[in-house]
């Protein structure tokens, strides 16, 4: 290979360096059958679309330009007359919608090759914009400018005498003074406030003249001097006959260009009146203070956000707590821990809130040590001059040991009524139990009287016979059971394990003795004779009431009644479930809670279930057991009842 090959080569692979390097996409398009196809582009064609510049070489010009026909009319354009062109123009991006401005330049290479640069200069045409619009509103600032300090010039012309116009006719007293304490300048109202007369010169004078105590002055300069200014300094000053006043002093230390201070500029007003109330109205507060901290009552002050503001010495003393322990409390943390107190607390709190006062409401507060005690709370809001409130003020009463009282008066009639209901039960109970008794004798007494003048019959009649005996002993037990039971304190009744299947028997085979005449059927579902339970003896008359009523309140010519028994967890105990399934009349929905309820006697014409299940639900409820009825078949309450009992298992 010759020198100007290797020259020519090595030349070509610069060139394309040096095309490769332009940062500006360029496309390299070929004439091809009326059309343009792509040859090749440049690395920043590539960072253009994202690199995939690759798979569009080969591609035509009317399809990759499809959506901007005007680059195609320009790329003919510039091959037909083989010239270089340069254009601008706005392009939509399709998948923004975003508007952009192209600068497009087509160069021809001759023969049929046409390169397109393409720059995006939005960015560009939008700083020039920016830029014009800037010189635009500067020059219109500019001219508002100018007339601005015409104006400003003219207004300065005439501020000097403004001024002195202004300082005269201030009721404001105003001074200049040197730092050593002599007058440069006044206006009129220095001098009225100080009883002088307009016409007096005050020019040059030591203004320590003016001040009743000269080394409160000495004060007053040394704050000056260490912060500048002073602000709302109270003097007490002396009038031109030597009355003495008292004035409001606003002050400023006046520095020259390099920070030295060359005097002292300050205005000053009488505040005589005013302050000689305040100090009336200081002294009535000290002696409210007094009258507060030694108030036998306990008072706290309480802040909208429930800080306590203040309190007195009768409230620490109920409480237990300092007064530096009271101003770090939220009023909240004085309430007992409990959740109903807290509740109806913040109810009222926001009550006050809204400006309603709060008279004698009853609380469980918590001392220090940690004793609960009931209070009586009244609560005033207190009112800025809107109407907003900004504090409360709150008397506590201890009521402790009328609450404890009343407590005791509380559990006394508890204790009366317990007593009460225990004898109405008794009384109940004893009245319900001896007339069965009384009945099955009576029945027993007809049968023998009917029985007697046949001799045959003597073994029925030594039958019955069995069965008064059997009554006998059973009313002397009933008897028994209930001075037994009266003598227990706090209406315990004595409740144990026992075993129930036995007393299940012994209730079957009474009631079917007490119906002779009915044809009863009792069947018991349970395929183990041992169940024990917590309760007592009166169990057997629970069972006996139950299938008393239903065969008492059951129309058909045969009772049917089948006694499920099977275990059942409820409320994490286990119970024995006793259902007494009967073919009865049934109880209506309307009545199935109110046939349990005291005082729901058998009324004339009625199909209640009478006395005795008011003293069963009483009964069961000593056992901690449940009583309660639903349908046989559910939704058809005149199919029968199902009774159902609740018995804790004794483990």
């Amino acid at each position: 290979m010759t020198s100007i090959e290797k020259i020519l080569i090595n030349s070509e692979e610069y060139i394309r360096k040096l095309f490769e390097g332009i940062p500006i996409p360029i496309y390299v398009w070929q004439r091809y059958d009326n059309d343009f196809i792509l040859v090749d582009y440049n690395d920043a064609t590539d960072r253009d679309i994202q690199g995939k510049i690759k798979k569009k070489i080969g591609v035509k010009a009317s399809e990759f330009y499809k959506d901007n026909p005007k680059i195609i009319q320009d790329l003919n354009k510039c091959f037909i007359r083989q010239k270089n062109m340069s254009k601008e123009i706005d392009y939509n991006v399709k998948s923004t919608q975003e508007l952009r401005s192209l600068s497009i330049r087509y160069s021809f290479i001759p023969p049929e090759l046409v390169l397109i640069h393409i720059e995006d200069i939005t960015e560009k045409k939008l700083a020039k914009q920016k830029i014009i619009a800037s010189e635009m509103k500067l020059k219109h600032l500019n001219k508002e400018l100018e007339q601005k300090v015409k104006e400003r010039t003219k207004e300065l012309e005439g501020s000097e005498k403004n001024y002195r116009e202004l300082l005269e006719n201030l009721d404001i007293g105003f001074y200049q003074v040197t730092l050593d304490g002599h007058m440069i300048n006044l206006n009129q109202a220095h001098k009225i406030i100080l009883g002088y007369e307009p016409s007096d010169d005050l020019k040059d004078k030591d203004v320590r003249m003016f001040w009743q105590y000269p080394e409160q002055r000495e004060e007053y300069i040394n704050l000056l001097f260490e912060k500048g200014s002073v602000k709302d300094y109270i003097c007490h000053s002396l009038t031109k006959e030597g009355k003495e006043i008292i004035v409001h002093l606003n002050s400023h230390l006046i520095r020259d260009k390099e920070g030295n201070p060359t005097r002292i500029d300050g205005t000053f007003i009488d505040i005589t009146e005013k302050f000689k109330l305040e100090q009336k109205i200081k002294e009535s507060e000290e002696k409210y203070r007094e009258l507060y901290e030694d108030a036998p009552k306990p008072y706290f002050s309480v802040s909208q956000n429930r800080l306590i503001l203040s309190c007195n010495k009768s409230a620490e003393k109920l409480l237990g707590y300092s007064k530096e322990e009271f101003l770090k409390m939220n009023v909240f943390n004085l309430y007992a821990d409990d959740e109903e107190g807290i509740i109806k607390a913040k109810k009222y709190f926001q009550r006050f809130l809204k400006g309603v006062p709060i008279q004698d409401k009853e609380f469980k507060m918590k001392k220090k040590n940690g004793e609960t005690i009931w209070v009586s709370l009244t609560v005033k809001p207190v009112l800025d001059k809107s109407g907003e409130v900004i504090e409360s003020r709150s008397m506590v009463i201890d009521i402790n040991d009328r609450k404890k009282a009343e407590q005791k008066l509380k559990e006394s009639e508890k204790r009366y009524r317990d007593a009460y209901d225990r004898a109405s039960f008794y009384k109940d109970l004893f009245a319900h139990d001896i007339n069965n008794i009384l009945q099955i004798m009576n029945s027993s007494a007809e049968l023998i009287s009917l029985q007697l003048t046949d001799p045959n019959q003597l073994e029925d009649i030594e039958n019955i016979t069995s069965i008064i005996k059997k009554q006998v002993n059973r009313g002397t037990k009933l008897v028994n059971n209930v001075r037994i039971l009266s003598e227990f304190e706090e209406s315990e009744i004595p409740i144990q394990a026992i075993e129930v299947y036995d007393l299940l028997l012994k209730s079957i085979e009474y009631v079917k003795k007490a119906y002779t005449e009915r044809d009863i059927n009792i069947q018991i579902d349970y395929h183990d004779n041992e169940i024990n339970v917590i309760a007592n003896e009166l169990l057997q008359d629970v069972f006996e009431n139950i299938l008393i009523n239903a065969i008492k309140y059951n129309e058909n010519p045969n009772t049917e009644i089948l006694i499920k028994i099977f275990k059942h967890i409820y409320e994490n105990n286990t119970f024995y479930k006793f259902e007494f399934i009967d073919n009865g009349i049934g109880v209506h929905d309307d009545r199935k809670d109110f046939i349990f309820k005291r005082g729901n006697g058998d009324s004339k014409g009625s199909k209640g279930m009478g006395l005795g299940l008011s003293l069963v639900s009483k009964i069961i409820e000593y056992y901690n057991g449940k009583i309660w009825v639903e349908d046989k078949v559910i939704g058809d309450y005149s199919q029968g009842s199902n009774f159902i009992l609740l018995l804790l298992e004794a483990i």
